[in-house]
């Protein structure tokens, strides 16, 4: 760990105590009744035995710098991202009064690296002080048939003593106010067309599906094998955590089931790709048809 990282783990006596507040509000909301209907909620309509419509509002707060400000009291880094995922757990229970569900855990996940694709796309920002702003890229592959060969399949690597020392972390500054876990997750979506417009482009990505759909067929398959490998290797190193509760699994649902884990999985065994949701998509070809899809 770098001298910054160490500088940035520093929380003062008034950070720990606002933290320490906002987890045991956290865990105060998770054992209420309101907080305990919808969860039984959530698994009675993925048991197909509710008709309930379940609403989720998904927002969050920082899109504009100037918005998130009052909300933060903390005054370190890390301090500040903890307690922002605090205050939105707890607004979202206590204004906008959804179906989102608050556990009484924080969750931390595996040190995962990975080398790149051996090619680097260039970014180009907008000035903004807006958290999301436009940005252009410069993709890496321009001919597929001459730049497929630069591509090179990820190798992933965790850190679990890095890890572990980040977790003892986390119990030191809440000391019992809030259970934490090492619980987490690789990857939102295994979609594969989201790497492969940061590798050709949008506009090609349409395009070589008339001009060149044998090379768009050979990225498809690079990057397709690239993702086996990285959830495979996530399993054989038993990194895999389940994903049945209050846990996003995208088109805007979450993971609560009693389907999950497989019948014969045994607690505090190894978790396998089988006994978990998985979420793949294809936002950027929302525009294409069934057929060139």
């Amino acid at each position: 760990m770098t001298t910054t990282e160490n500088q940035q783990l520093i929380v003062t006596d008034h950070d720990r105590e606002i933290l320490r507040d906002l987890a045991r509000r956290q865990v105060e909301i998770a054992n209420s009744e309101v907080n305990r209907e919808r969860r039984n909620a959530w698994l009675a309509l993925d048991a197909g035995a509710s008709d309930r419509p379940m609403i989720l509002c998904e927002w969050e707060p920082g899109y504009d710098k100037d918005f998130e400000l009052p909300w933060l009291k903390c005054e370190g880094a890390w301090a500040r991202d903890l307690e922002r995922q605090f205050r939105c757990a707890i607004h979202e229970h206590e204004v906008i009064r959804d179906d989102h569900v608050v556990e009484p855990f924080l969750d931390i996940g595996w040190d995962v690296h990975s080398t790149d694709y051996g090619v680097q796309k260039v970014d180009h920002h907008a000035h903004s002080d807006r958290k999301l702003a436009s940005r252009s890229w410069d993709p890496p592959l321009k001919d597929l048939r001459a730049d497929l060969v630069k591509l090179k399949q990820r190798v992933f690597s965790v850190d679990r003593e890095a890890t572990l020392k980040r977790k003892a972390r986390y119990d030191e500054v809440f000391d019992g106010a809030i259970p934490t876990r090492i619980r987490g997750r690789f990857w939102w979506s295994l979609g594969m067309t989201w790497p492969a417009v940061d590798l050709i482009g949008m506009e090609n990505l349409m395009l070589f599906m008339y001009d060149d759909p044998e090379g768009l067929h050979g990225l498809m398959r690079f990057i397709c094998d690239d993702h086996l490998s990285y959830i495979s290797w996530a399993e054989q190193e038993g990194l895999l955590t389940l994903n049945n509760e209050n846990d996003y699994t995208g088109s805007g649902s979450m993971g609560y089931t009693r389907r999950l884990p497989q019948p014969d999985w045994k607690e505090g065994a190894p978790v396998r790709l089988r006994d978990c949701w998985v979420l793949l998509e294809s936002q950027e070809t929302v525009g294409v048809g069934p057929e060139w899809h």
